[in-house]
């Protein structure tokens, strides 16, 4: 997994596979291919239904930084 990616719960992520940097899995999928990054992916097999908005994550980041150091 990486930066900004989230995973639901009881999903399910094959060996090797690769979450992007702000990828979402939604709850109870299965990945067996890495995820793209900022991509939603949901079912089983896991598919891309949407993209992430990644400029509004890069912000809040940014602004926690700010607030509460980093």
């Amino acid at each position: 997994m990486e930066k900004h990616a989230l995973l639901g719960t009881n999903a399910i992520v094959f060996p090797g596979v690769t979450i992007q940097e702000g990828a979402i899995v939604a709850a109870g999928s299965i990945v067996t291919k890495d995820c793209d990054p900022w991509g939603i992916y949901m079912g089983a097999p896991a598919k891309k239904v949407k993209e992430r908005r990644r400029d509004n994550v890069l912000s809040l980041e940014k602004d926690l930084i700010q607030k509460y150091g980093g």
